[in-house]
């Protein structure tokens, strides 16, 4: 690995050693010192913890939680997982970040309860699995990137974030293969990630960006807040506060599945120099959002704000309307203004930003679509242990065509080119998005395996 990265070692942050080691922290503080005399060294040296004994290992420990959790092949949604909560105590099945909370693991790792709350493996879509293929909506993946954001998480890693394939092996295939609940596609990877495996861009990219572009702008304010849990049982929040001002989450989200609606609801925050009453009204069924608390904006000292802070400086403040609920502003004496794109306040310019609609662009490249005999082969499905059922379509395309979405029903389907296997897919109730603008054959050979009621029996779909 040295050997592949000496050129660019001053622009590698992080080194994670090893993955999911439980109870072997000598065995990991080894592997530290073998990287070190390696020649390689990064300033931030971590392990997966996910509640692990990492005590004297000399490393930072790193946590994450996925929206869905198909390795554990329930044939029954998972609707209101912990991730998407924000008070949670004691370690969680699913990985939700509270591991470092005092009384959580007795006398182990007391040292690293002074960490910072990072993750190196927070779930930005998930990869589905032969017997298990939950959707990942968009507003999954923001709410819980929220949810951790307000449990105190400074660094938000995520695994993955931009899908791919797998390579073809010399004498075997390289796809996670366990001969039951794991099984994945022989070549896709794609995880319904943010950039997908031929870099298609979905919704949650430019949901997640306003995140990023928000700890990017924010994040050293945001650091040394605290968390302080909010008493109400209504409302799932959280308050990140150093005393004199901070940040509400709220998230009234939840994965397939629908939260009500929440009306009347109001906050009295306690900060250090003054009680802060916030009339936020009626929280909508599936909003998620963040808001500023006490702070000041040019010679504009608020309460609080009711739209998401996006940037700011000492002549102007932008916010980002949040769907179905009023954007006003808490001025310090008690009176609120409604936000007018471009008003003024106290010599400070209030700009209002709505809510953009990213939508798939659409286009037509297909010039005819039709049945043909079966000629490929079905070795992509070998390690399912399923008989052949396909049907072949051979599909033809124009010279401008630079991908290909692929709406199909079926339990799971592959690509060839030319004869040559190009990739695969289950299955999961999303168009297929396959890279064709390297084919010098502007044809396909579309090979699709049957969904039948013993499949159904078996394999687990969120889909409709």
């Amino acid at each position: 690995i040295y050997d592949q990265v000496r050129d660019l070692q001053e622009y590698i942050i992080g080194i994670q050693l090893d993955n999911e080691v439980y109870d072997a922290p000598d065995y990991l503080a080894a592997l530290k010192e073998f990287t070190i005399e390696d020649g390689m060294y990064a300033p931030l040296m971590t392990a997966t913890e996910w509640a692990a004994d990492l005590d004297g290992a000399g490393l930072l420990p790193m946590n994450g939680g996925y929206p869905d959790n198909p390795w554990t092949h329930d044939m029954i949604p998972q609707e209101d997982s912990a991730v998407f909560q924000m008070d949670v105590s004691g370690d969680d099945e699913i990985a939700v970040y509270n591991t470092m909370d005092e009384g959580v693991r007795g006398d182990k790792n007391l040292s690293y309860r002074i960490c910072p709350k990072m993750t190196c493996e927070m779930g930005p879509g998930i990869q589905i699995t032969y017997l298990c293929r939950p959707r990942i909506e968009p507003e999954d993946i923001y709410a819980l990137s929220v949810c951790y954001l307000a449990r105190g998480v400074n660094l938000l890693g995520y695994y993955v974030y931009h899908g791919g394939y797998n390579p073809m092996g010399k004498y075997s295939t390289m796809q996670e293969s366990t001969k039951g609940f794991n099984d994945y596609p022989v070549i896709s990877y794609d995880f319904q990630a943010p950039i997908g495996d031929v870099g298609q861009i979905r919704g949650h990219y430019f949901l997640l960006k306003e995140i990023f572009d928000f700890c990017h702008k924010y994040g050293e304010i945001l650091a040394p807040m605290k968390t302080v849990k909010e008493d109400t049982k209504e409302v799932r929040c959280m308050l990140r506060s150093d005393g004199k001002r901070g940040f509400l989450f709220v998230n009234n989200h939840k994965r397939n599945g629908e939260l009500p609606a929440i009306p009347d609801v109001s906050f009295e925050l306690i900060l250090e120099d003054r009680s802060i009453s916030l009339p936020l009204g009626e929280i909508p069924s599936g909003a998620c959002f963040y808001i500023p608390v006490g702070f000041t904006f040019g010679n504009l000292k608020t309460n609080y704000v009711t739209a998401k802070l996006c940037d700011s400086d000492e002549r102007s403040a932008t916010f980002l309307k949040i769907p179905g609920i009023r954007a006003v502003i808490g001025l310090e004496d008690g009176k609120e203004v409604e936000i007018q794109n471009g008003m003024e306040l106290s010599g400070t310019t209030i700009y209002l930003k709505e809510p953009e609609d990213y939508r798939v662009s659409k286009g037509r490249w297909i010039e005819s679509i039709e049945q043909k005999e079966n000629t490929c082969d079905f070795a992509f499905c070998d390690h399912l242990g399923i008989e052949d059922h396909t049907k072949e379509y051979t599909v033809s395309f124009n010279k401008d065509a630079k991908y290909l979405r692929i709406y199909f029903v079926g339990n799971l389907a592959a690509v060839y080119n030319d004869g040559k296997f190009i990739c695969d897919q289950y299955y999961y109730g999303r168009p297929w998005t396959i890279n064709v603008s390297d084919f010098k054959k502007k044809e396909i050979t579309l090979k699709i395996q049957p969904l039948s009621e013993e499949d159904l029996k078996h394999i687990y779909f969120s889909c409709p």
